[in-house]
């Protein structure tokens, strides 16, 4: 995340941000190039850059999508926008979300959402936290392959009922 001065421009009434490195005397409109009677408006921002590498928001998107083997319907699209922007996830985290719900074979957005959900809960932040959290996990549950435990006998009054035979073709 950078900071971002706040500036307004009255002939063209726009509101723009420059980023705090740069020298405040030298701001200029960038629609009316060259004016530079623009207005501090004294506030500060935070804003996060777009960046044009893999783990872009859009490679987010394509990534889930390839996944999915599916397109994105618009509320699952809106659901990754608020992970992403109110949530505050890193797209780190909701790739290693992806992953367990693709072992688990469970392709839906909801069930990336309750895996979020509960790594946000036990403050699960980083990846490293993820996979100690995971490996803990898998540990608790049983094998899916293991051969289950084995039923109690039934008495052998159950097993041995006597069953009254009757031939039908004699009669």
């Amino acid at each position: 995340m950078r900071k971002l001065e706040l500036f307004y421009c009255p002939d063209c009434e726009l509101d723009f941000g420059v980023a705090k490195s740069k020298e405040l005397y030298s701001v200029q409109c960038p629609i009316c190039v060259g004016h530079e009677e623009v207005i501090n408006t004294e506030r500060t921002v935070n804003f996060r850059p777009y960046k044009e590498e893999s783990n872009s928001p859009t490679a987010l998107y394509t990534m889930i999508e390839r996944e999915f083997a599916r397109p994105l319907s618009p509320m699952e699209l809106q659901t990754i926008g608020m992970w992403l922007d109110e949530d505050q996830h890193s797209d780190e985290l909701i790739v290693a979300a992806l992953r367990e719900a693709v072992v688990s074979n469970v392709r839906t957005i909801r069930y990336i959402d309750r895996i979020l959900t509960n790594w946000k809960q036990n403050g699960i932040t980083t990846i490293q936290q993820v996979r100690e959290h995971t490996s803990k996990f898998r540990e608790n549950q049983p094998n899916r392959f293991q051969k289950k435990t084995a039923r109690p006998e039934r008495q052998e009054s159950e097993s041995k009922r006597t069953v009254p035979w009757y031939n039908w073709l004699e009669q």
